[in-house]
């Protein structure tokens, strides 16, 4: 939505035009957050009627914070009935801190957490792009629509990075699906994919977290998403710090 920029998108995106629509890639800006985030929930709807040009559509929203207020029950609704097997959801999320461009100093994680949704929060510039690869594939997984954290210091500035992703090998996790799966399917039966549902597929008590967050777990192990790593206070032993989480 252009009236919410976050930083210089939308431009880049317009001048890349050429490129995308090689890729058949299409930039649609929208009359607000809302009705954009209304739009991506179609993208993951064009397997229901047998008659897409295409498996699947992947789908990017972005906005800032008051534009993820402004569209949390579209969101809200569009994770519960969840992504498509081959499209992917990534809602963009632009965090400000430092209330440099917004009314108040955005905290994204928890809205996210309230949607059931997992988080992926790059640390660089080179993050945002693979992990965004990462994303995608989490999103296509888990049946969930994925929070992707970003702050100025990772989109408002600029650095040169690997822009190749032939060596980004995905390895999808261990995970014992349900019966009926964790993605996109007719309104018919989709109730059935927010029941209770244990990580080894048994039913589960109502604390149990639903189907797609169980899904979305295992990407929060060690070494199933790449990861920063410090050496700890008085130890010459690095730590990792998981770049996703799933509540």
């Amino acid at each position: 939505y252009r009236g919410s920029p976050m930083t210089a998108i939308d431009m880049e995106l317009w001048r890349a035009e050429q490129h995308t629509a090689k890729h058949q890639v299409r930039f649609w800006p929208a009359t607000n957050e809302h009705m954009a985030a209304t739009a991506v929930w179609g993208t993951q709807q064009v397997h229901y009627f047998g008659d897409a040009d295409y498996d699947g559509v992947y789908a990017m929203w972005y906005g800032k914070g008051p534009g993820l207020d402004q569209s949390l029950d579209a969101i809200r609704q569009g994770n519960y009935h969840g992504s498509a097997k081959h499209g992917g959801v990534l809602v963009l999320a632009g965090d400000d801190p430092a209330m440099r461009s917004t009314v108040d100093a955005y905290h994204s994680e928890l809205l996210f957490e309230d949607l059931l949704m997992p988080v992926l929060y790059p640390a660089d510039i080179q993050e945002v792009f693979t992990l965004g690869l990462y994303g995608i594939e989490l999103s296509r997984f888990s049946g969930a629509w994925v929070g992707y954290k970003l702050l100025p210091e990772t989109i408002e500035t600029a650095a040169s990075i690997q822009a190749g992703h032939d060596g980004i090998v995905i390895a999808r996790p261990e995970f014992q699906f349900p019966p009926d799966g964790v993605n996109s399917r007719p309104a018919t039966s989709c109730p059935r994919r927010w029941r209770s549902h244990g990580p080894t597929g048994s039913t589960a008590s109502p604390t149990t977290a639903r189907a797609p967050v169980s899904a979305s777990r295992p990407w929060a192990r060690p070494g199933a998403i790449p990861c920063r790593r410090w050496p700890t206070s008085g130890s010459t032993r690095p730590y990792c710090r998981p770049s996703v989480s799933a509540s």
